[in-house]
């Protein structure tokens, strides 16, 4: 009998086990900001900078994308591509650098360039934050790296972690190392790198739902995507909404109105009930 009710209670058990992992989550706050590259300092944008994370944060921020580049010995840095003026390397690419040599940089002389291992390091010390990964593509090698650079800084990060991906077939990366859609915090389908004029809005709705993507980002200049009849069709299948990049309340009231939940903006606003302000 002892037997039997062992064999009973072990299912359950596993089932309740089961339960408590958490799935990729849809926002429930509206009026979220996400810090743009970490966040606008003092007029300057993109910089993906230590200095820009710290100021945005104590501002109260707590969502932040940030922009990951992969360097020539395959460390992986927060950087956007195509900025590459403003830290005074001549006609040198980012990709053609070194850690070392990134490191030692500082964009436009003054803010101070971090690989992503340390941002990392740095955001595992903040509290209720959430980092949105903007890597433009993802492949094998920038997941792999990916995911063991988040494991050498603390695997609990990963539920502060939300990627974007770009393209309905960066599903299959990341299904395998989230498959049950536990392991990040949740899920972007950022729309930025897709023509909306050969990719139709059902198209989009169609991948959302069929791979349950909880978060949908549209570029503010797509007036084929940014309508607030494909907005209401995401919201009826509980998706929600952010734009990009906003900063200025005339613009945000615009969004707003149109139905989206969220946006990305450079500089702080003062966003009335906004779900990313300091409590």
């Amino acid at each position: 009998m002892k037997h039997k009710l062992i064999l009973l209670i072990i299912p359950i058990l596993l089932t309740i086990l089961g339960c408590s992992e958490e799935k990729w989550f849809v926002p429930t706050e509206k009026n979220i900001l996400i810090s743009h590259a970490l966040g606008g300092i003092n007029s300057t944008v993109y910089t993906n900078s230590k200095d820009a994370f710290i100021l945005n944060y104590d501002k109260g921020y707590r969502w932040f994308e940030v922009d990951i580049t992969l360097l020539k010995d395959g460390n992986l840095v927060c950087f956007h591509e195509g900025h590459e003026k403003h830290l005074g390397i001549g006609n040198r690419k980012i990709t053609d650098l070194t850690i070392k040599e990134f490191e030692s940089l500082k964009y436009d002389g003054k803010y101070q360039q971090i690989s992503f291992k340390t941002f990392l390091e740095i955001a595992n010390q903040k509290k209720g934050i959430y980092i949105v990964t903007d890597t433009k593509l993802w492949n094998t090698e920038i997941m792999d790296k990916f995911i063991k650079e988040v494991n050498a800084v603390d695997s609990d990060l990963f539920k502060k972690i939300i990627p974007q991906i770009y393209k309905e077939e960066d599903m299959n990366l990341i299904e395998k190392v989230d498959k049950n859609h536990t392991r990040f915090a949740s899920l972007i389908f950022t729309l930025y790198a897709m023509d909306s004029k050969k990719i139709p809005n059902e198209n989009i709705l169609a991948a959302v739902k069929k791979y349950g993507i909880p978060i949908v980002t549209m570029p503010r200049w797509d007036y084929i995507r940014l309508t607030k009849e494909f907005i209401k069709q995401l919201h009826d299948e509980h998706i929600y909404t952010f734009t990009h990049t906003i900063n200025n309340s005339k613009d945000a009231g615009k969004m707003y109105e149109m139905g989206i939940d969220g946006l990305y903006t450079d500089f702080y606003m003062e966003q009335k009930d906004s779900g990313n302000r300091k409590k």
